[in-house]
C-alpha cells in the first residue's frame, strides 16, 4: 500500500487493498482513496457513534447478532443489491462510500443508510413481518435514543417528522388519507405508539421473542403478536396500543399489508 494514512484505531487488512478502522463492536475495510473524503477527527467520531449505536440496538431488542462477533462495514465494486446490503459484514457499494463520507465529515451526519443497515442484523425472524419497517423503526428508536442526526437535517426525535410528513410514502400521503399503504406509514404509527407507552414495553416484548423462540406462522400472526404484547407489558387488560389508532386505521393497514400472509 503506497502513501502514508494515520489514524487512531488503524490496521491493514491481509490483501493491502483496503484500509480497516477498529471500534470495539463495529470496523470499516474501506478504500484508503475514499477516506480523503473525511478527516481523522470526524472519522474516528464516526466509528464510535456507530459502537454507540451498535450497544443501543443491543440494548432494545436484547441480543447481539452474528454470536457477538465484531460487526464489519465493507467497502465493494460489485453491486451488492442496494446502497448497502445488511450482513457482516455488511456490504456498502464503494461509489457511495465518498459521498456519504463527505456528507459525515460535513454535516456531523450518522448515516442514515449505515444505522439502517446495522439495524437489519438485529432482527430476528419472529417479531419480523416487515424488514424494511423493522430496519426503520428500530432505527428511530436509536436515533432518538442518541440524539443522533440523519439526512443532514433531522436530529433524535426530530425525526418523526420524517415519517408523519416529510418522505416520499409518509403517513400523511398515505394512511392517513387512506390512499395507500407503506412501511414508512407504519413506523410513523409505531412512533406514535411508543410516545404513549414509552419504550420499555417495545424492550419487552423484543425480549419476549428472543427467550421464548415464538414465531408466529404469518406476517399478520407476528404484527397482531408484536402489538398484543405490547399492552400486556405495558398494562394488561388496556388498550392503550390499540388507541393510537384512528378509528378504522389500523383494520385499513392490516387489508393491504397482511392480507392472506
Amino acid at each position: 500500500m503506497s502513501g502514508k494514512v494515520m489514524f487512531d484505531n488503524l490496521t491493514i487488512v491481509p490483501d493491502n487493498s483496503l484500509t480497516r478502522i477498529e471500534g470495539n463492536n463495529i470496523y470499516l475495510d474501506l478504500e484508503s482513496t475514499d477516506l480523503t473524503s473525511i478527516s481523522n477527527t470526524n472519522l474516528n467520531k464516526w466509528i464510535n457513534r456507530l459502537d454507540n449505536a451498535y450497544e443501543a440496538y443491543e440494548d432494545l431488542v436484547g441480543f447481539t447478532p452474528y454470536n457477538g462477533e465484531k460487526m464489519g462495514i465493507l467497502s465493494t465494486h460489485y453491486y451488492p443489491g442496494g446502497w448497502a446490503v445488511a450482513g457482516n459484514p455488511i456490504k456498502w457499494h464503494q461509489i457511495y462510500v465518498s459521498p456519504e463520507l463527505a456528507n459525515i465529515n460535513n454535516n456531523d451526519d450518522w448515516s442514515f443508510g449505515i444505522l439502517h443497515e446495522i439495524s437489519h442484523n438485529f432482527d430476528i425472524e419472529g417479531w419480523n413481518f416487515n424488514d424494511e419497517f423493522w430496519a426503520n423503526t428500530k432505527m428511530y428508536f436509536i436515533v432518538e435514543a442518541l440524539n443522533a442526526k440523519v439526512k443532514s437535517n433531522y436530529i433524535g426525535a426530530g425525526l418523526a417528522e420524517y415519517y408523519r410528513n416529510d418522505c416520499q410514502d409518509s403517513y400523511t400521503k398515505t394512511i392517513l388519507p387512506r390512499t395507500g399503504f407503506h412501511h414508512d406509514a407504519l413506523t410513523y404509527c409505531f412512533i406514535r405508539i411508543k410516545d404513549r407507552i414509552g419504550i420499555e414495553p417495545f424492550k419487552a416484548t423484543f425480549r419476549h421473542f428472543i427467550t421464548t423462540g415464538e414465531n408466529p406462522p404469518t406476517k399478520l400472526a407476528k404484527f397482531n403478536r408484536f402489538l398484543q404484547l405490547l399492552q400486556e407489558n405495558y398494562n394488561p387488560g388496556g388498550n392503550e396500543v390499540e388507541s393510537t389508532f384512528p378509528p378504522g386505521e389500523l383494520n385499513y393497514i392490516l387489508e393491504p399489508s397482511f392480507s392472506n400472509t
